[in-house]
């Protein structure tokens, strides 16, 4: 089948979860409304969630605030290390990411995924989401 990768980069709304959450609505509502009541209704449809999947953030409902190796369905963050391995910095900018962006997409685990806040002038103004759906 071979996997199928995804990112996004959105607004940073104060906190991962919340900021996840938003995109999770956001990618449901263009591309699943009309075939699902809702973004729970599609979560518990377990034979397509399981089998086929969305290619998208949706495969991904939860965060996991360890470094550790994944598990299905969630998104975790970059080691400190990777961090600095990819952006010479902890602070990262969008241009940066953009710029390691497909180094960064050969890193990932199948039916998982990392966030990363990115920065600009001090603050994190956004957050990169991405992963890979698929075997």
């Amino acid at each position: 089948m071979g996997a199928t990768f995804w990112s996004y980069v959105v607004p940073y709304a104060g906190d991962v979860t919340t900021t996840l959450a938003t995109l999770h609505q956001q990618v449901f509502e263009q591309e699943y409304a009309s075939d699902y009541a809702s973004l729970a209704e599609l979560w518990d449809d377990e034979e397509f969630m399981n089998e086929a999947g969305t290619a998208t953030v949706l495969d991904t409902p939860r965060i996991a605030d360890t470094t550790e190796p994944p598990s299905y369905g969630t998104l975790r963050p970059l080691t400190p290390e990777r961090v600095q391995h990819h952006f010479g910095t902890d602070r990262p900018t969008l241009d940066q990411y953009q710029h390691a962006e497909p180094q960064l997409a050969r890193e990932g685990t199948r039916w998982s995924g990392h966030y990363l806040l990115l920065w600009e002038d001090g603050a994190p103004t956004r957050v990169a989401f991405w992963g890979a759906t698929g075997d």
